[in-house]
């Protein structure tokens, strides 16, 4: 009923069982099924017997095949059961048998072909006619043509059958190249199995095989060389070969000069022959070997065999024999016979000369021979000395050692040696040495730790320079190895001698001694030598020094006395502990460095003097120049002891120095801070000196100016703490061109720092506090002072400038309030400034003056910048800033607090120059109720000018007026105010009776006045006089001014928040009024703008207003319910032009929201700016176009006719 593999079921394991399964229990018998395929056909007994599937009885019986060989990968089998050898276990019969045979098919698992083996093997090195076989694991189809084959070049070849092969043969059509790498690629492509179970069917990859074709064997080198010379007679020849070879005599030659040489071959079978003469080569020949086809490779893998022939022959010269000449020579010519023995195998190997005086021997003696190395030497003869051996050697060799001659000789050379002999004579020596006054260079006269050597020193002679040497000439054989002080000797021969110094730093004389000796007998002399320069000395300088600073040439320089001096190893012997004039000395002998310290206060030349020595002596006393210039003066109360002044001895108080010091003008005096102790003063400086103290910031040389001359002790440290001179009356006293730095002053009395008819004064990183006194009174100078703070309490003054140029400036930290000092309590002005310039107070704290806080006549150039100036003054025209008489130039208030004056906070009397006033980010308020004033007075006359800029400030509770300016005569003013608020809280009851106001500007006779109010940035007015009706801003033209005289301004983008009026404007006298009031916005109880021109008979103003774009509203009193929002009164003579448009107006009570009313003018003196179409056309009164042009409920106008847009004259 079933079967594994199923019925046509592809893939199948090569090493599957088979299972058949039955639809009910059977009995197999004999052959009863078989498996046929490719491979071959199995078949299956009965043995097996019923087989019962686990756990079920009698139901799909299975039988378990299990091939005794696996299939074969990729073919197809076909498994048939017999019908008639199956039958059912039952009794019930018919059917007994199965109806028919079963049959069924299967495909097992393909693989794809691959090439198993080739030849030649891969890697192999094979002959030029290698074929090339290729094995595969299962049948294929190849496509040969895609196959390449490649030996360096295509290799075309002839392939063998290719289809349903397993081995493929390709055959070159030629033989392969020599030493060639060959590669044969077969394409995955180009190989598929011849079965059809497919895929795989082509190779799984591409497939490759590299092989090696063998090459010819090469000559590849010789010993001896081609074209080498000098090769010795009884040399053999190598040959090297590319690889073993296999050779006879018969296929090598050798030649010399033509003549052919009989040798014997050896090393066959390896890869170099060796070619050995029967006999020695003969000599100066040119030798040829010669190479034949006949060596063949030892391998055996052929072809190719024979040798290539890449070099058929070789060549080299063979060395020439030489000739050595002996010849005897004797001095006087003597009838003796000299006998001479050779080594090296010169023959005769000994013989005997004559020098010709007797004539029975020769006197030369010649050898014929190969080069090689030779000697020829000379025995002793009894009464004579061998004086003399050369040897003339064309080849530069070495050829004479004692009494033999020693020869290399070389091929063809010649070598003539000659013996000479000469009869005894004693020798002489005599001593030398050095001329007294000599130098390193002279004769006998060394370099320091210089070897003398005289072979290399013309000036030097041998010692045996001035000896007898006899005969034969006598030598040196003995002499002193070591000096007498301990030096190196060595003396030659010849009397040439070296002679090194005892150590490298001996100077001075020494000696050593010598012997001459012949065969007649010896002489002995001394040699002296003389080693390093003789001392010589010269004065130094001069040097500067720093008054009071000492010197020392270790600090820095290195700087020596000896520098300029000559002589070895000198030393100083001697010098002088006290210069010239006073000063200390101090003076290293062995390195000639020095220190000098000037006497205290001492400015000019000072000197000393030395000596130097050394091995030869002492030399004459030499002098150091010091020249002693500028000054300065040390101050140091942590010293135990009271010193002189000087660096290294400072004064230990001010008392000491005042009583001790010679200083002078220009001196600079340095206090140290060691110690919290104060310096107890007073201190009076002389002209131009400079005082500074250890707190100061920048070096005591940036300060002062003087650069120490090099190798001076180092100047204190700076920018440590500042010390502090304290005392109880007058402290620090200026004289003229004083600078101050770096330290602090404190007193409890008198005046702590005072100068008149100072000159130029500088002063910085300095603060000055009195308890009881004035801090400082500068009078008469032009000053660059600057003080971190200032203090006082209790004096009359605290700060008093008179006619001082310059600058005054206190800097506090930057940004604390009262770091710049506190000035209080004071019986008289706080600070008093007369004919001052550019005075700037950063935040200080100035309070309780009995007088003003800050007073100024003719002052120029102010700043007041984060102080507070409060309570000041008691009495009428007293108050925090008074400048009664002129403040001229840039004058700056800023951050500052300005307030609980007498009278005026500020008050500014000008009467000449120009002014301009900044006042920025500050408050100015709450003057005194009894006799307070204004916030800010400023009275411009004569022809003076002021510019008065307010900005990001608070007014506030000013008894009359904020800002009051007030121009008169020919001057000229002007109030620029935005972003300030202005406050009242005098009078916010309905009971109120204090007429405060923010700003109230006024001009008379033939001033100019300009102002802007609020056009950059508004401002605030709030609770002025509500109950009174004064306007929070009133501008006057005053009854006197005359028809030169302006009043021009803005009043734009301000808000009025419960004040008795808004905007309140007079014009009277002859003068022009021209102003702009645009965009307020006002809550009042009286008119919000209120307009009167003319009072007097004869006034003849002009006013031209442009008011648009204010909110206004108006509450009311209960004494005055009924006010309008605008309202505008012209009388006498005056001439008013209107532009009245875009307002919303709300009056009070019965009013009418504007009202416009020509009093007592002309007809025609008040006109009113009205278009063709403000009234939907033109508009036919002035109230018809007041209600057209408005947001009001009424209007009233009487007397003012209209005119054309732009009649009126505007704000420039």
């Amino acid at each position: 009923s079933n079967i594994f593999p199923a019925n046509n079921a592809t893939g199948v394991a090569i090493n599957s069982d088979l299972t058949i399964t039955f639809s009910e229990d059977v009995t197999v018998s004999g052959n009863w099924a078989q498996v046929v395929c490719p491979s071959g056909t199995q078949s299956i007994d009965g043995s097996g017997g019923a087989v019962g599937t686990l756990g079920i009885t009698d139901a799909d019986p299975t039988y378990t095949l299990n091939p005794s060989v696996d299939f074969a990968n990729g073919e197809s089998c076909t498994v048939t059961v017999f019908a008639a050898q199956v039958e059912d276990d039952d009794l019930i019969d018919p059917p007994q048998n199965m109806a028919a045979d079963f049959m069924a098919s299967f495909t097992t698992v393909d693989v794809a072909p691959e090439i198993t083996s080739t030849t030649p093997a891969e890697a192999a090195t094979v002959g030029t006619g290698q074929d090339v076989t290729l094995n595969f694991s299962e049948n294929v189809d190849v496509t040969t043509a895609s196959i390449t084959f490649n030996c360096g070049a295509a290799v075309a070849f002839t392939p063998g059958p290719a289809s349903d092969i397993n081995t493929l043969t390709l055959t070159p059509n030629s033989a392969l190249p020599e030493g060639a790498t060959c590669t044969v690629t077969v394409p995955a492509a180009a190989v598929t199995d011849s079965d059809t179970v497919d895929p795989p069917d082509e190779l799984a990859a591409a497939f490759t095989l590299n092989f090696s074709t063998d090459a010819a064997p090469d000559f590849v080198s010789s010993t001896p060389a081609n074209n080498a010379t000098d090769i010795a007679l009884t040399s053999t020849v190598q040959i090297t070969f590319s690889e073993n070879v296999d050779a006879t005599a018969g296929d090598l030659g050798l030649s010399c000069d033509s003549n052919s040489q009989a040798f014997t071959v050896s090393g066959s079978g390896s890869a170099v022959l060796t070619l050995t003469p029967s006999a020695n080569l003969p000599s100066d020949a040119n030798c040829i070997v010669t190479l034949t086809n006949g060596i063949n490779d030892s391998d055996a893998i052929d072809p190719p065999d024979e040798y290539s022939g890449n070099v058929l022959s070789f060549s080299f010269t063979t060395v020439a024999v030489g000739t050595i000449v002996i010849i005897k020579d004797t001095v006087p010519d003597a009838a003796q016979d000299f006998s001479f023995t050779t080594t090296g195998g010169l023959s005769p190997a000994s013989f005997a000369l004559d020098d010709d005086a007797d004539g029975t021997l020769p006197n030369t003696q010649t050898f014929n021979i190969a080069p090689g190395n030779y000697s020829v030497t000379e025995t002793a003869t009894a009464g004579y000395l061998l004086t003399g051996m050369v040897c003339n050697d064309p080849t530069s060799n070495t050829m004479t050692a004692g009494n033999t001659a020693n020869i290399n000789l070389a091929s063809g050379e010649t070598v003539t040696c000659t013996f000479t002999n000469e009869p005894a004579i004693p020798p002489t020596a005599n001593d030398d040495f050095p001329n007294m006054a000599s130098s390193p260079g002279d004769a006998f006269h060394t370099v320091l730790n210089i070897t003398l050597d005289s072979s290399a020193l013309a000036n030097t002679p041998a010692v045996t320079a001035n000896d007898t040497l006899g005969s034969p000439a006598a030598t040196v054989t003995a002499f002193d190895n070591t000096s007498s002080q301990g030096g190196t000797v060595n003396v030659n021969a010849n009397g040439e001698f070296t002679y090194t110094p005892p150590s490298a730093t001996f100077t001075g004389p020494d000696t050593f001694t010598y012997t001459l000796m012949n065969a007649a007998g010896s002489s002995t002399a001394t040699v002296t030598i003389a080693v390093g320069e003789r001392p010589t000395i010269a004065n130094d300088g001069p040097r500067d020094v720093t008054g009071n600073v000492r010197i020392n040439t270790t600090n820095s320089s290195g700087f020596s006395v000896l520098g300029n001096d000559g002589g070895d190893q000198i030393s100083i012997t001697a010098f002088d502990a006290t210069s010239a004039n006073g000063g200390n000395v101090s003076v290293n002998t062995t390195t000639g460095t020095f220190s000098y310290n000037p006497p205290p206060g001492f400015e000019g030349s000072d000197s000393f003097t030395y000596t130097v020595g050394n091995g030869f002596g002492s030399s004459p006393a030499a002098t150091v120049l010091l020249t002693v210039s500028d000054m300065l003066w040390f101050i140091d109360n942590n010293a135990g002891t009271n010193g002189d002044g000087r660096l290294g001895s400072p004064f230990n108080s001010i008392a000491n120095f005042n009583s001790g010091a010679a200083d002078g003008t220009g001196d600079n005096i340095f206090l140290y801070r060691q110690t919290a102790t104060n310096y107890a003063g007073p201190l009076t400086l002389l002209n131009n000196q400079k005082l500074i103290g250890q707190g100061a910031t920048a070096s005591l040389s940036a300060i002062t100016g003087l650069t120490p001359p090099i190798d001076s002790d180092a100047l204190p440290g700076t920018s440590g703490t500042r010390p502090v001179i304290a005392h109880s009356t007058n402290n620090l006293t200026l004289a003229q061109g004083n600078t101050l730095r770096g330290l602090n002053l404190s007193n409890t009395g008198g005046t702590a720092f005072i100068g008149t008819n100072f000159g130029n004064l500088v002063t910085s990183e300095m603060s000055v506090s009195n308890s009881n006194g004035i801090a400082i009174n500068l009078n008469t100078g032009n000053p660059t002072a600057t003080f971190t703070s200032v203090s006082a309490s209790g004096g009359a003054n605290g700060i008093v400038l008179t006619s001082t140029t310059g600058s005054f400036i206190i800097t506090g930290d930057g940004s604390t309030a009262g770091s710049g000092g506190t000035i209080q309590n004071t019986t008289a002005n706080a600070v008093s400034l007369t004919n001052a310039s550019n005075v700037a107070l950063n935040f200080v704290n100035i309070s309780n003056s009995n007088a003003n806080g800050i007073f100024g006549n003719n002052v120029t150039g102010f700043t007041l910048n984060g102080a507070n100036v409060t309570n000041n003054g008691n009495a009428v025209n007293e108050g925090g800033l008074r400048f009664d008489q002129n403040l001229l130039g840039t004058a700056v208030i800023s951050n500052s607090t300005i307030s609980g004056s007498a009278e005026h906070n500020i008050e500014i009397i000008n009467t000449m120059g120009v002014l301009n006033l900044s006042i920025t980010d500050s408050t100015i308020s709450t003057n005194s109720a009894a006799l307070g004033a204004d916030g800010l007075l400023l009275e411009t006359r004569n022809s003076a000018q002021a510019t008065v800029v307010v900005t990001g400030s608070t007014f506030n509770d000013n008894q009359s007026d904020g800002i009051q300016i007030s121009a008169i005569d020919a001057s000229v003013a002007t109030l620029t105010v935005n972003d300030t608020d202005f406050t009242s809280s005098l009078d916010a009851s309905p009971a109120g009776s204090v007429g405060a106001r923010g700003i109230v500007l006024s001009a008379a006779t033939n001033a100019d006045l300009s102002f802007d109010i609020g056009s950059t940035t508004s401002n605030t007015f709030e609770n002025f006089s509500p109950s009174i009706g004064e306007e929070a801003i009133n501008v006057t033209l005053g009854s006197t001014s005359t028809a030169s005289s302006l009043t021009s301004g803005r009043i734009n983008n301000n808000t009025f928040t419960n004040s008795g009026g808004a905007i309140g404007i007079d014009v009277r006298g002859d003068g022009a009024l021209v102003m702009e009031i645009d965009n307020n916005i006002a809550n009042t109880s009286r008119q919000a703008i209120d307009v009167i021109t003319g009072d007097a008979v004869g006034d003849a103003a002009t006013a031209d207003l442009t008011i648009t774009n204010n909110t206004l509203t108006v509450a009311g009193t209960v004494a005055n319910p009924n006010n309008e929002a605008i309202g505008f009164l012209g009388d006498r003579n005056t001439t008013n032009c209107l532009n009245i448009r875009g307002n919303n107006g709300v009056a009070s009570g019965t009013m009418d929201d504007i009202l416009l009313d020509d009093f007592t003018s002309a007809p025609g003196d008040m006109v009113l700016e009205s278009g063709p179409s403000d009234c939907g056309g033109a508009c036919v009164s002035a109230e018809a176009h007041l209600l057209a042009n408005n947001t009001i409920s009424d209007a009233f106008a009487t007397g003012i006719g209209l005119v054309a847009p732009g009649t009126c004259n505007t704000v420039p």
